[in-house]
């Protein structure tokens, strides 16, 4: 990934900021400078669910209503409050807090509870939005059909899956996995863990293990990781620094 760009105007405390997304970008500052909202730029702008519901999922992103003359662009994706136009998005993750592997069973009960409701529940649309790529339960396998799309093969190919997260199951000593009646539990040897008996640094690493084996992660997609160091040791901040890279 290369030559791109996000340019932000009036998006909350900031007035105005061009990034450069080259591969590893890393925005670093002090707490209440913006940091956080040029990760939820680029999340928001390669997420639109439809341009009628713009300004809602705006709303549900930065939690605060936009300026007229806010605007965001990344390359030729553009919104700003008087026009939006969305073209060529692409697969974006943004991992605000590992407490969302905390919440998976609440998330999952939600859901279960939406499906009786005509009444949208509303919860953190980012949280919402991993949430949902994780809880796919590995069922993203390479089909061998011809309809796998493009972008498929193009997961499957990009990335030694099985290498990373052997990788990943060293750092942690374990593994997350879905089991069934359970759902989401950490494994460590013949042991199964619930979730929320796991520390939440195994949780930062767990995050990454889903994605990967739900083939959310590749070359190709935009991984956005909000305050990364948070809940780590020094040596996992390390390791984890180290597999981003």
């Amino acid at each position: 990934m290369s030559n791109l760009e996000l340019n932000l105007k009036n998006v909350g405390l900031i007035k105005e900021a061009n990034i450069k997304i080259n591969g590893l970008t890393v925005v670093a500052g002090e707490n209440d400078t913006g940091k956080s909202t040029v990760g939820k730029s680029l999340f928001f702008i390669n997420n639109p669910s439809s341009r009628d519901l713009v300004l809602s999922k705006f709303n549900d992103v930065f939690y605060f209503t936009p300026q007229e003359n806010t605007e965001i662009n990344f390359n030729k994706n553009l919104f700003n409050i008087k026009k939006s136009n969305f073209k060529n998005t692409l697969i974006t993750i943004f991992i605000e807090t590992p407490i969302v592997v905390s919440l998976f069973h609440l998330f999952s009960d939600l859901d279960t509870i939406q499906s009786d409701t005509p009444y949208e529940i509303n919860y953190p649309h980012t949280l919402r939005n991993l949430y949902k790529q994780l809880k796919l339960k590995l069922k993203h396998k390479t089909p061998s059909n011809k309809n796998q799309s493009q972008l498929e093969i193009k997961y499957e190919t990009s990335l030694d899956k099985d290498g990373l997260v052997n990788n990943l199951k060293d750092i942690i000593n374990g593994e997350f996995i879905y089991v069934a009646l359970k759902e989401l539990v950490f494994k460590r040897g013949n042991q199964e863990f619930h979730i929320n008996s796991v520390a939440t640094g195994i949780k930062n690493f767990g995050i990454l293990q889903l994605l990967i084996k739900n083939n959310y992660l590749s070359k190709d997609s935009i991984l956005i990781v909000d305050e990364p160091e948070v809940h780590l040791h020094p040596k996992w901040q390390l390791a984890y620094a180290k597999f981003i890279v």
